[in-house]
């Protein structure tokens, strides 16, 4: 997924260590604590909320949401094949905007200087 997300935005290589098999564990974990979560608004916004501030503290703007929203859905397409369709990538392209809008609101509770911004 992540050699998705570096060649057509090469810039947000510089977030990642040069191995990025922990970060892909990382956001396994997130990603299915997120799907178990999904009725349980609360939850969501305080967890999300949370690692959007830890991800504006290491530099992760606002475009790079939407970078990385390609990237996981031409990845989801990819292992998917025929099975994907258009209704199944627009149902993910909403839960991806959710999640965005909950970890951006976490962001910008982030004060200026508490971090790397790009």
């Amino acid at each position: 997924m992540y050699a998705l997300l570096f060649e057509p935005y090469p810039g947000v290589r510089r977030l990642f260590a040069a191995d990025v098999r922990p970060q892909a564990a990382m956001l396994r974990t997130a990603m299915q604590a997120t799907l178990e979560h999904l009725g349980d608004r609360d939850w969501l916004s305080t967890a999300l909320g949370a690692l959007g501030a830890q991800h504006a503290a290491w530099g992760v703007t606002e475009p790079m949401y939407d970078a990385f929203e390609e990237c996981m859905l031409a990845a989801m397409c990819e292992l998917t094949g025929e099975g994907w369709t258009p209704a199944l990538a627009e149902d993910w392209s909403a839960t991806f905007g959710d999640v965005r809008d909950l970890m951006l609101a976490g962001a910008a509770r982030v004060p200026p200087g508490d971090g790397p911004r790009a």
